[in-house]
Formats: C-alpha cells, sequence, structure tokens
C-alpha cells in the first residue's frame, strides 16, 4: 500500500495474503529481484529513473508465460543479458490449479 492509496483501491497485502494470485509484481524500493513467498512469485523490475540515482542499475523485467510456465528475467538496461532468471512451471502454481478446477467442475455443470 501506498500513503496515496484511496479507500476503495485494492490492498495488495490482502490480496497475497488471501493467496488469489501467483504473480506479483511491486516496486517502491527499486531494487530488482525476484523471489517466491509462499507459492507466489514475487517480481520487482527495479527502475528507470535515469534522472535520480538510486545506488542501483536502471533494470526492467520480461515475463515469457507460455502454456507450460513462466521465466522471469531481470536485465539492465544497456545490457542484453539477464543478470538474474528464473523458471517456474505452471503447474506448481496454486492459483491457476484452482482456477483449472473452478472451470472444470463448471463445464461439468
Amino acid at each position: 500500500s501506498h500513503y496515496n492509496d484511496l479507500d476503495d483501491d485494492l490492498k495488495p497485502e490482502m490480496i497475497l495474503h488471501r493467496g488469489e494470485t501467483d504473480l506479483f509484481l511491486y516496486g517502491h524500493t527499486h531494487r530488482a529481484e525476484i523471489k517466491r513467498r509462499k507459492g507466489v512469485i514475487m517480481i520487482n523490475p527495479g527502475h528507470m529513473s535515469c534522472d535520480e540515482h538510486r545506488g542501483c542499475p536502471l533494470t526492467f523485467a520480461l515475463l515469457d508465460i507460455n502454456k507450460e510456465d513462466i521465466l522471469v528475467s531481470l536485465r539492465q538496461l544497456l545490457n542484453d543479458d539477464p543478470f538474474l532468471e528464473k523458471k517456474y512451471e505452471k503447474s506448481s502454481l496454486k492459483y491457476e490449479k484452482r482456477l483449472i478446477r473452478a472451470a472444470n467442475r463448471a463445464s461439468f455443470s
């Protein structure tokens, strides 16, 4: 959450707490990272603010999502090679499994 959030804005903490997502992108710290917490893939792409000194390189994230897996790459702005890359099988994602089960139940109704 942020100081300028409105009362009816979605609260990221609640979405994470209730397990309503498999993938969560966030920022604010400006430090690029990929981590998994309680089954949720959490991605901070870093920052692209070249006019401000942040103490870390200019970075961004690329997500390649296909039928079987998700590939997350963190890259520096002026370097084509990823400095951090992680691959996750979609079959290991909790929320995706719940959506598939719900869709299967609905198709039998």
